[in-house]
């Protein structure tokens, strides 16, 4: 749905461009044929009219030369617009972690989305609970089983770390909780997007782009914990496989799921928006044509 309002958008800023050419270049003939035609009145002579005419297109032609090139590109622009783009999808998992809790307390808990639409809850007991028609349709699955495994041992892993980094935590009082954002984002069915953002209580934050193996720190006091981090080979890899590779599978499966779910009323205004937008793309490609034809 984003790209689509921003094609209505570029569309729109398109067709007040287009606007501003057509009665610029419409301005520039009249006024020169107004000139031209000054310079031969009364001589009411028809030959004399018409080739005031046509000098009065070629010059308005050499002096607004840059018409046609701009309705080109906007043409190209339109074209593009109306290319129907493939299904984006993404998985996001957001897990929080603590590094010591009361008895009875959670130290663990995720949740994973689809689409942005919640579908599994997990805690450190192995419980997972099924969200909405999504979590009901996969719950119990094989898909299912694989992604609260990994959940549970992902948990472990991070809570460890989060203890052997304590020592370079200085901002914060008391125990410290790490939040860790898995998302992955595929088009086509091929991957555009994989990350891992980390949080620890609000204080210290870093992101691994695991498509591109690459640190971001939100600021310089954050490197001696993120090359903490980086020391540990086989966390960093764990959270790369997850994030680019069982992502796909788990996403794939999922898919095969939201599918089966019945359409809902409030679908249909997503299906005429972009019919519309065609629409409004072609009658600018129709224009552009006709100008650049001129």
């Amino acid at each position: 749905m984003q790209r689509q309002r921003r094609g209505k958008n570029v569309v729109h800023q398109l067709s007040v461009t287009l606007e501003d050419l057509y009665n610029g270049a419409t301005r520039k003939l009249a006024l020169q044929k107004n000139v031209i035609s000054d310079k031969c009145e009364g001589r009411g002579d028809l030959i004399t009219k018409l080739a005031a005419h046509d000098m009065a297109r070629n010059a308005a032609a050499q002096n607004y030369p840059s018409t046609k090139a701009p309705c080109f590109w906007i043409l190209l622009i339109c074209l593009w617009s109306m290319i129907p783009m493939g299904d984006t999808h993404s998985l996001s998992c957001d897990i929080i972690v603590k590094a010591r809790t009361t008895p009875g307390q959670s130290w663990c808990e995720g949740l994973c989305s689809v689409d942005g639409e919640p579908f599994l809850q997990y805690d450190n007991d192995n419980k997972a609970t099924p969200l909405g028609d999504l979590g009901k349709a996969t719950d119990a699955t094989k898909v299912w089983t694989d992604m609260t495994q990994r959940l549970k041992y992902l948990g472990q892993d991070l809570r460890k770390m989060l203890a052997d980094t304590e020592k370079e935590i200085t901002k914060i009082s008391g125990q410290p909780n790490l939040q860790a954002t898995m998302l992955s984002q595929y088009e086509q069915e091929q991957i555009v997007d994989a990350s891992w953002r980390f949080n620890i209580s609000g204080k210290y934050s870093f992101l691994l782009d695991t498509v591109n193996m690459n640190w971001i720190p939100s600021d310089d006091e954050v490197g001696g914990i993120m090359n903490k981090w980086k020391d540990e080979k086989q966390l960093i890899e764990d959270l790369k496989i997850i994030s680019t590779g069982d992502c796909s599978y788990w996403l794939k499966e999922l898919l095969k799921h939201q599918k089966e779910k019945p359409t809902s009323p409030a679908a249909v205004p997503d299906v005429v928006q972009p019919l519309s937008l065609s629409i409004y793309a072609l009658l600018i490609i129709i224009t552009c044509l006709f100008l650049i034809l001129l």
